[in-house]
């Protein structure tokens, strides 16, 4: 059953401070989030106060109920005013506690007055004519520290690896029990008298800085071995000044101009520091008190970071949530004094290169050109000794003993002189895809090449008898190329009276190679999963089955089609080519628990992407170049396999009105685009910019 609560109307007693109850339900905040509520039945004489000017991010206590407080979250709303009961005729003491630090922001008295309703209430003088202003109370990675200068005589070891003593008008920190680490930098400042000291390395140096008993100081201290993935973020014990909009875009634009990240490697000294903050992306939260940094990937190894707070940082406590006091600053009646004597640096240095592992020298005749991973597969462009697979699983067996999982695709073994013969093609780049699918390039005399292959050929090669490798992937496993370029200079080699030479193959070397997918995805359960597929189960411990299914292609646009079966939970991937007009082709082994994330990838299009150095890039349809290779129908016809070619210039738009020229006076300082990819080693793919959507793709063709 349900109780009916009836509030009955307040009646007006003298002169009203409110207008309507309906003002004293408003600055009360009423229902706004779901939690457990009591009634409170006040049994001694209560008068109402109105509380302003409280500090941003405070939440606010009095003696004479100490059972209630005032949330930050109410007093936000409010701005910075607050209904409060409090036992009349009596005096009390209003006191601010900053919701982030736990520490205190004011304290106020106030005599006490008659008993009264809400719309009576007393509004009492605010209690922000002393105010403190901001200041940073936690970093991470680097470390900062809040002390309260303690009484003459008293050791605080409450900052870790530091100890603080106090004593005449002088503050000592110095390095603690168990010390930091040697090179630890040290910074100190005390607001309250505008002070600063710095240690470059607090464990063969002190600190002395000038101080009375109840100043608060800040310290910085540099932490070290920093994890790479560590999220970089600044708090603050108000709200923050940040610009005046909120969205990320707008913060990061404004307080790259407030704040600097530069770094440097600590053991060189005379290094100068480099200005990155151009690559930092800023955020701040809804209340404006913490300010995350983030770098668009893994931190830098062995690098020292210095991230400077300039001392005119503000708080937002001026006009209309503007610019208020600056970092350290107090209001102290209503005149603001104190603040830093020099910009905060919050020091962190990253964690170095765990250092060489173990050392495995290739089969002779190699050179590494190019490397590609997947999972714990290792593939390696060794030049002239073909592609080679390793087991990284455990690196510290390479120890130059073991001998790659399988290689030497195009090299025959000759067993009277027991070494391989010199390959006839210099493998240049490979790549792979989570379809298991290896795409190679290289060059083989005159022609340089596309080449694929099939990662379960490389774990599972045909048993050879060579002593030097053991295993060994045939040839013939080649699944599909086709020639992309010719080596450079090959005009001087063809009798053809011409220095010129018309085709879709430019003269140049095919540097690297990145794969372009675009596939589709479903998540399954593992029931739905053997429905779908018609598969089979064989129970295993644990609540695990081993499945086998049976994939049929899923409207593939070419002669064979790539799916794959993921389990996410477990991360394992098992892959199977499907003709593209059969009943489907089994797919063993797969294991799957009972809420394993299973997810069932079916690939559309895939290109490869090759740095044609020499040339530009070139794009290339693998599933065309596969299907042209080893087609399933009859009266199969090829298609294209190029999907451009392009030196990135000019020359290459086929409309003249979009060819964009440039004024690097006008563009100052952003440089002007690349416009000739000739030379160009390497190859970035990203996705077009506001747009999540793949290209619509046929066979031969992109749009």
């Amino acid at each position: 059953s349900t109780a009916t609560v009836r509030i009955n109307a307040l009646g007006v007693h003298g002169q009203s401070t409110f207008g309507s109850p309906g003002d004293v339900k408003r600055i009360l905040g009423g229902v706004t989030r779901p939690a457990a509520y009591a009634v409170i039945d006040m049994s001694v004489g209560v008068g109402w106060a109105v509380v302003s000017g409280v500090t941003e991010g405070a939440e606010l206590f009095w003696d004479s109920i100490q059972s209630l407080f005032v949330s930050s979250y109410t007093l936000s709303r409010n701005v910075g005013r607050a209904l409060i009961p409090v036992v009349a005729s009596k005096p009390f003491t209003v006191v601010g506690i900053d919701a982030s630090t736990g520490l205190q922001s004011f304290t106020k008295v106030y005599a006490g007055f008659a008993p009264g309703d809400p719309l009576g209430a007393v509004v009492l003088d605010p209690t922000n004519d002393n105010d403190a202003g901001p200041i940073p109370v936690f970093a991470s990675p680097a470390r900062i520290e809040i002390v309260d200068v303690p009484p003459v005589g008293v050791v605080l070891a409450s900052a870790r690896n530091l100890r603080v003593t106090f004593d005449n008008g002088f503050v000592t920190i110095a390095a603690g029990t168990p010390a930091p680490a040697a090179k630890t930098h040290v910074d100190v400042f005390n607001p309250t008298r505008g002070a600063f000291q710095s240690a470059i390395d607090i464990t063969s140096q002190q600190l002395h800085i000038t101080a009375q008993t109840g100043d608060r100081l800040i310290i910085t201290i540099a932490e070290r071995d920093v994890d790479p993935d560590a999220p970089v973020a600044i708090s603050f014990n108000k709200r923050m000044y940040v610009g005046p909009a909120s969205d990320e875009a707008s913060v990061t634009q404004f307080l790259k101009g407030v704040i600097t990240v530069r770094t440097d490697d600590e053991d060189q000294s005379g290094m100068q520091a480099i200005d990155i903050t151009e690559q930092v992306k800023f955020s701040a939260d809804s209340d404006g008190h913490r300010i995350t940094l983030r770098f668009g990937g893994a931190l830098h190894l062995g690098k020292r970071y210095r991230i400077t707070l300039p001392k005119e940082m503000a708080d937002a406590s001026g006009p209309d949530n503007g610019r208020g006091l600056k970092l350290g600053e107090s209001k102290v009646g209503g005149q603001v004094r104190g603040g830093l004597g020099s910009d905060v640096n919050l020091i962190f240095i990253v964690r170095r290169p765990g250092g060489r592992i173990a050392t495995n020298t290739l089969i002779d005749g190699s050179v590494i050109h190019d490397m590609s991973l997947n999972g714990n597969l290792a593939l390696v462009a060794a030049g002239n000794g073909g592609v080679q697979a390793y087991d990284i699983s455990d690196p510290a067996k390479l120890d130059g003993v073991q001998p790659p999982l399988s290689a030497f695709i195009d090299c025959n073994w000759n067993a009277a002189s027991q070494t391989f013969t010199p390959c006839g093609f210099g493998y240049w780049a490979v790549a792979s895809d989570r379809h298991g699918r290896i795409v190679t390039t290289g060059m083989s005399g005159a022609i340089g090449s596309l080449k694929t292959f099939r990662i379960s050929d490389f774990i599972n090669p045909s048993a050879r008898d060579v002593p030097q490798l053991p295993r060994y992937v045939p040839p013939e496993k080649q699944v599909g190329g086709t020639p992309i370029s010719w080596t450079p200079g090959v005009n001087a080699l063809m009798p053809i009276g011409s220095e010129t030479l018309l085709g879709d193959k430019p003269e140049a070397i095919p540097r690297r190679v990145q794969i372009l997918l675009q596939d589709d995805e479903v998540k399954f359960t593992r029931d739905a999963l053997i429905a779908k597929y018609h598969g089979a189960s064989t129970a295993l411990t644990s609540g695990y089955q081993k499945l086998t299914l049976q994939i049929t292609p899923d409207h593939p646009a070419y002669q064979w089609q790539a799916i794959t079966v993921e389990n996410r939970t477990l991360k394992l991937r098992w892959s199977v080519d499907v003709p593209h007009n059969s009943g489907g082709k089994t797919l063993a082994g797969i294991i799957a628990g009972p809420n394993d994330d299973l997810y069932v990838i079916v690939n559309r299009t895939t290109y490869a992407v090759v740095s044609l150095f020499g040339f530009g890039v070139g794009i290339y349809d693998v599933n065309a170049i596969e299907s042209n290779d080893r087609p399933v129908d009859g009266d199969y016809q090829k298609v294209a396999e190029i999907v451009a070619l392009t030196k990135g210039n000019n020359s290459d738009v086929v409309d003249p009105s979009a060819v964009h020229q440039c004024d690097q006076a006008a563009f100052a300082p952003v440089p002007c685009a690349i416009t000739d990819l000739t030379y160009s080693p390497e190859s970035l793919l990203r996705t077009a910019s506001g747009t999540s959507v793949a290209p619509t793709a046929s066979p031969g063709s992109v749009s």
